[in-house]
């Protein structure tokens, strides 16, 4: 899919700006805490959104979520860097004129040579030129968690934490998460701040009768 004249996001650039929004309008602070084992965050309101790391406490590991790795490379351009496309695989422009193609979805852990060999096999056809041209200048890594998948497809688990009052969820946007989380985050939001979890369909709350697996 090429969409002429269609528009690349820079994450960082966008959630930085995005939190100096978050300042700007309210008396949203940036803290970091610790907390040991044992204890737990406490508040009006908790909302657990730490992504693939939240399989990492025990009161979350039934959760229908899946922790899947992903690779992405960033090349020098060998020429005018062109539109961004999207087939299977994605290449597109960075801020800085290079050329950011992604991204893999790994199970096992692999070394960054055959992750590598991975993307060019399946992003060769979109981006001949850069692969030919240019240079991988760095590799970025992440994990993803990835939701088990629901007969409307993969959808996050957002809502209560059920058994838990005051406790809530976001988590399992996949590789979804720069489309959906704005949506997502809202509902969210609604729910925290009381609305009835009647107004929201059934299926939104679908991770409360799957169990993982």
């Amino acid at each position: 899919l090429e969409i002429p004249g269609g528009l690349v996001i820079d994450v960082p650039s966008y959630l930085r700006g995005l939190w100096e929004h978050v300042k700007s309008n309210s008396d949203a602070a940036w803290v970091e805490s610790e907390f040991p084992d044992g204890n737990e965050a406490r508040g009006d309101a908790v909302i657990h959104a730490t992504g693939a790391a939240l399989l990492s406490d025990p009161k979350f590991v039934d959760l229908p979520i899946t922790p899947v790795a992903g690779r992405s490379v960033i090349m020098t351009a060998p020429s005018e860097v062109g539109p961004a496309v999207i087939c299977g695989k994605y290449a597109a422009p960075t801020i800085d004129g290079r050329v950011l193609i992604g991204a893999t979805q790994e199970f096992r852990q692999k070394p960054e040579s055959e992750s590598i060999e991975d993307l060019r096999s399946r992003s060769y056809d979109i981006c001949p030129s850069t692969w030919d041209g240019g240079k991988v200048e760095k590799v970025t890594y992440g994990v993803r968690a990835q939701s088990k998948r629901h007969r409307l497809g993969r959808l996050p688990v957002v809502g209560p934490v059920y058994g838990k009052d005051g406790h809530w969820v976001l988590v399992g946007l996949g590789s979804r998460g720069l489309i959906h989380h704005g949506l997502y985050g809202d509902a969210l939001a609604r729910m925290v701040l009381g609305a009835d979890l009647r107004e929201f369909p059934d299926d939104f709350f679908w991770y409360k009768e799957v169990a993982k697996g």
